[in-house]
């Protein structure tokens, strides 16, 4: 499961997970791909880069996409889908998470103290909520609490759900849970025809005609259809679960949204809301509704992010430091303005001066030339001859 953004992985996880995580598994596991087929270079490229921007060295990558690449290349094969960086490296980094130490992670992928504390507290409860739910006298299948807590529930709540529901299926226990927040009962009197695979299918590639097909992934599993929305310009996920027997759309889809600032504390009033989304469309396809609705209105159920961390209290302080800035730089640039008019005036008077020296030395150098000349004129009129020879 995911804490604050780090794999956290329970024994279970690791029993449930092992064929996916080691396709050289023994007996028991998914069947192996029937070839050696690794990924494509450019995509191993690109997700060698995802992985090298997380923190990994080259040395551990290239070992996870050379354990990952066939088995991920064959299942997508066997779905007729396309394998890409994004699936290569989210597949590699579960595999180099569950292999390796947690101390020995990068630094970006490490928990917190608190988190540490929590996820102990947390699988201390697990262990109690296993032990009761044993206790009441039946045996839990691990897949179906691995498949809650995809839906964004804490491992504890999955497995009191379990416990309590009938022959402890995945679809009466998911019911429980959000049926507060969801219509999940068709109203009377309405048919409840539920959507074929085709109708699922159909609206699917609606949404990845409005989205993008790389942003909408489906899954169509013998016992349910599920489908998983990349909203672009922003971080919100959503993930519609549509078990078999679910009168789909007389009802609302089993929903899961996620995001990096969603809380448990706000996930009940965002379902609430989705649940009102969902009651005002019952009887046609919802999903691309849902998905509208949670790129306009979905920030409002977010924590703040850490650049606004401060809250409101940090906003004067920034503004007040703005302001003073603003302040001392209007100073600044009034002294130079001041400065310069000064300087300007300096050196107009200056000029003024030159100008005058200029004049005052000019008339007196015509004055002193003027002497010669007259005595030169002169000479020559008294003697003609004279002035020749010169």
């Amino acid at each position: 499961s995911y804490v604050h953004g780090v794999f956290c992985l329970t024994h279970d996880d690791h029993v449930v997970l092992e064929p996916l995580l080691n396709p050289s598994a023994g007996a028991g596991g998914a069947p192996a791909p029937q070839d050696d087929q690794g990924l494509a270079p450019d995509v191993a490229e690109e997700a060698a880069e995802h992985l090298r921007q997380l923190g990994f060295l080259p040395s551990k990558i290239k070992p996870a996409l050379d354990v990952i690449g066939p088995q991920l290349t064959w299942e997508l094969a066997e779905r007729e889908a396309t394998v890409t960086a994004r699936a290569a490296a989210e597949r590699a980094l579960e595999w180099l998470c569950s292999v390796t130490e947690e101390g020995a992670l990068p630094s970006k992928l490490r928990e917190p103290r608190e988190v540490t504390a929590w996820r102990r507290r947390q699988e201390e409860r697990n262990v109690s909520f296993q032990t009761k739910a044993l206790m009441l006298g039946g045996e839990i299948d691990s897949n179906h609490i691995a498949r809650i807590e995809k839906l964004g529930f804490p491992r504890a709540k999955a497995i009191e759900a379990l416990s309590k529901a009938p022959g402890h299926q995945l679809v009466p226990a998911v019911k429980m849970l959000l049926a507060n927040f969801l219509p999940l009962e068709a109203e009377p009197g309405t048919e409840e025809a539920a959507s074929s695979i085709a109708e699922l299918e159909e609206e699917a590639e609606a949404l990845q005609g409005a989205y993008g097909p790389e942003a909408v992934a489906t899954f169509a599993h013998a016992v349910s259809f599920e489908v998983d929305v990349a909203l672009p310009g922003t971080e919100w996920r959503l993930a519609a679960m549509i078990p078999e027997g679910l009168p789909y759309p007389q009802v609302a889809p089993l929903l899961c949204p996620k995001h990096p600032r969603l809380r448990e504390a706000g996930r009940p009033r965002l379902l609430g809301a989705m649940g009102d989304v969902c009651r005002s469309v019952l009887g046609g396809p919802m999903l691309f509704t849902l998905c509208e609705w949670l790129q306009d209105e979905g920030e409002r159920y977010l924590v703040r992010a850490e650049s606004d961390s401060g809250g409101s209290g940090g906003k004067p302080e920034g503004g007040g430091a703005s302001r003073l800035a603003g302040g001392a730089v209007a100073r600044a640039l009034q002294a130079s303005e001041e400065q310069r008019q000064k300087e300007d005036e300096a050196n107009r008077v200056k000029a003024s001066r030159c100008e005058q020296l200029k004049a005052m030395l000019e008339e007196e150098g015509g004055q002193a030339s003027a002497k010669p000349k007259d005595k030169i004129a002169l000479e020559i009129r008294e003697d003609p001859g004279s002035g020749k020879q010169q």
